[in-house]
């Protein structure tokens, strides 16, 4: 059960940090052009890594209590 908690909190953190990326890639002329390129990269890898913990989190059964 701790175990589920820890990825949730994961996911929350990644899921924070996809926000600010997008917010970075489309902040246009506000940020670099580097800056922007790299946000956009991470958003990409962000949602896929997002994808993958969920698709294992449903391979694992439930806590019994």
């Amino acid at each position: 059960m701790l175990a589920r908690e820890h990825i949730g909190e994961l996911r929350q953190a990644m899921a924070a940090a996809e926000t600010v990326a997008v917010s970075l890639a489309q902040g246009g002329e506000v940020y670099p052009a580097g800056v922007r390129d790299a946000a956009g990269r991470l958003v990409s890898h962000l949602d896929a890594q997002a994808q993958t913990l969920d698709a294992l989190m449903e391979r694992i059964p439930e806590p019994k209590l």
